[in-house]
């Protein structure tokens, strides 16, 4: 029943105003260099609704107090209460649902706590309603969802401007229990869906390693894991390719279960396999025939051996058409302490030579499998090592029919940094393919507001057509 009633107040509730509502902090992606998808050319998703609004009760607002249960919800709780003091002149009291118990009180509950009282409309532990946002009402409660800090703020923006009155110290709460809701649509996004469902698209994506984050002035409250899961909840990726994915990733923060909530299977025996350079694929469409992770041979460089410098990379099979990919995630070295930069050239030199060696090798072994390498090459576009890339593979930079966002940085100067335009831009992040078998429909810098909320890089991401 709680079902029934939270799909129909969705479809009654103001929806088209809350499918409006925008961060001010969105990153303009226009680019007047390339053929760009914008969010208006995408056919939304969702309808206004003209039958009569539902009947609200008005409450005492000085009554309420704010609830967060997460730690890294802390400061989103803080950024409600000024929100409200700005419209209302109120000061409410911001307390954790972790050390305050429900005393049956008038409470805003922001995302997950003991307070939970949505779990029929928004499940934010198995993200089965990862790309929907809004608000849940019952009891004078309302609780604030979303499957990250962006969609809590949408869903803050859209609780104050519908809900407070501005003004004076009262609330508008819906008499039914029920929720608000709203599904997140490309068009926010600004990434367009794959124009062929049988198009395979790929993400490469350098996530950081979590011990850049305090250096980097991160917040602590901050879960990088959940901004990460909103992402790759919208992406539709196929296949991704994941670099500077340490301990934490998997420890702590459960990379490999949450993405396969999401639908992904982690292409390794186990763990500890392949912690700098991953590789997901979409369970429901490939099968994995072989993976491995190999050291990459730098011995013979005068600078002596580099430990620890990996490819991944996974034989998948297409389980519809029996199609094969060989996909690999890599991550070229920056630079090493006390080392002359010409020898980090070096090194990166000699792991494209092996990388286009191993593409070579693999392909004898499956003849009628396709390559897709993907990774932080740290190479410039004007280097020797991404020439040599360019010359066994092609560049899906430089190939696709479609490019976007192509005069974006795909590094940034810190996690949350807004992406930033260069001339010529500083591109490291690259995308390399075959030279038959495919052809690159779309390349995009991802460069929206839910691709840059978790890591110093943004996504580059390929639509491929298996010829």
């Amino acid at each position: 029943m709680k079902k029934i009633i939270c799909l129909t107040l969705a479809l009654i509730m103001l929806l088209s105003v809350f499918v409006s509502c925008t961060p001010d902090d969105q990153v303009d992606s226009q680019d007047t260099d390339t053929d760009e998808v914008t969010s208006s050319e995408v056919e939304e998703t969702t309808e206004a609704v003209t039958e009569a609004p539902v009947p609200t009760i008005e409450y005492d607002l000085s009554k309420f107090k704010i609830v967060y249960g997460e730690s890294y919800l802390a400061d989103i709780a803080e950024e409600f209460k000024t929100q409200i003091k700005v419209a209302t002149g109120l000061e409410l009291e911001v307390v954790s649902g972790d050390e305050v118990k429900d005393d049956g009180g008038y409470e805003f509950v922001i995302g997950r706590s003991d307070r939970e009282i949505s779990t029929p409309c928004f499940n934010f532990v198995d993200f089965k309603y990862s790309t929907y946002k809004g608000v849940y009402y019952k009891d004078g409660k309302a609780q604030i969802l979303g499957v990250d800090r962006i969609t809590m703020r949408d869903s803050i923006k859209y609780f104050v401007a519908t809900s407070i009155i501005e003004g004076k110290e009262t609330v508008l709460l819906p008499e039914a229990e029920g929720a608000v809701a709203t599904k997140i649509d490309l068009a926010e996004v600004d990434l367009p869906a794959k124009a062929d469902a049988s198009y395979v698209r790929v993400v490469t994506n350098n996530i950081l390693m979590h011990r850049y984050t305090d250096q980097w002035g991160v917040p602590a409250t901050q879960n990088r894991m959940a901004e990460l899961m909103g992402a790759y909840a919208l992406y539709d990726a196929d296949i991704i390719m994941f670099q500077e994915v340490d301990d934490p990733w998997y420890r702590t923060h459960n990379l490999i279960n949450n993405m396969k909530k999401l639908g992904y299977s982690y292409a390794s025996k186990s763990a500890a396999a392949t912690y700098s350079s991953s590789i997901f694929y979409k369970t429901s469409r490939f099968d994995m025939l072989e993976m491995a992770s190999v050291t990459y041979d730098s011995s013979m460089l005068p600078c002596g051996s580099l430990e620890g410098r990996i490819y991944t990379y996974a034989v998948l099979q297409e389980k519809a058409t029996g199609k094969q990919i060989v996909a690999s995630s890599t991550h070229f070295v920056a630079g090493i302490s006390g080392v002359d930069a010409k020898y980090t050239e070096l090194y990166r030199q000699e792991s494209a030579k092996q990388l286009v060696a191993f593409s070579k090798s693999i392909t004898e072994k499956y003849p009628d499998a396709v390559v897709i390498m993907g990774g932080d090459y740290n190479s410039d576009l004007a280097s020797e090592s991404h020439r040599i890339m360019s010359e066994g593979l092609l560049s899906a930079r430089d190939t696709a029919e479609k490019k976007v966002n192509l005069n974006f940085q795909t590094s940034l100067a810190g996690v949350g940094k807004r992406p930033q335009r260069g001339n010529p831009p500083s591109v490291i992040d690259h995308i390399f393919y075959s030279k038959t078998g495919l052809t690159a429909k779309h390349y995009e810098v991802a460069v929206a507001r839910y691709s840059y909320a978790y890591s110093d890089h943004v996504p580059v991401i390929v639509d491929f057509e298996l010829n």
